[in-house]
């Protein structure tokens, strides 16, 4: 009677020894799932705060991008300048164009303005008003004269180095 209650004891004391060593092991894996979960939800959560933030963003990031000319835009870039001078009554003649590489983001143009001083003037204002990003580096004026019907009229040149700003480059 006292082996079979000894065997019983030990038989009791071992499955207590097992339930602890295998819960302790099947707790560890609870808590590895749980943070892992955590960790997922907090992923998730930043995932949607992201989303919503380009959702808000969207109008926002449409109007910058049409401010920024990239080399496929800039034959309209040019043809607007044209009618720029055109609508200003001012002539203008393309003398350089550097597109963007490596070394400059940036697209580079010099061009000269003739008219009169209130026609630079006008085409200076809306080219300043373009909404685009652009930095005028350079204008010069000089005056010229021209002689019509044997009156001396003046005119004006203006030459005229810009820069179309990329989007990484600071205004």
């Amino acid at each position: 009677m006292k082996n079979s209650l000894l065997i019983i004891n030990l038989v009791v004391i071992l499955t207590i020894a097992a339930s602890f060593f295998f819960g302790k092991q099947e707790f560890n894996k609870l808590k590895q799932s749980y943070a892992e979960l955590n960790e997922n939800n907090l992923s998730l959560a930043s995932q949607e705060q992201s989303t919503r933030l380009l959702e808000k963003t969207a109008a926002d990031r449409k109007i910058i991008s049409l401010a920024i000319i990239t080399a496929e835009d800039l034959p309209d870039f040019i043809e607007q300048l044209e009618n720029l001078a055109t609508e200003t009554g001012a002539e203008i003649n393309l003398a350089r164009v550097d597109d963007a590489n490596e070394n400059n983001p940036n697209i580079n143009l010099d061009f000269d303005l003739n008219g009169s001083y209130q026609s630079l003037a006008h085409f200076t204002l809306l080219l300043e008003s373009l909404p685009f990003q652009i930095r005028i580096d350079q204008i010069a004026f000089n005056r010229n004269s021209v002689t019509e019907n044997k009156k001396s009229l003046p005119t004006w040149r203006a030459h005229f180095t810009i820069e179309l700003l990329n989007s990484q480059t600071k205004k």
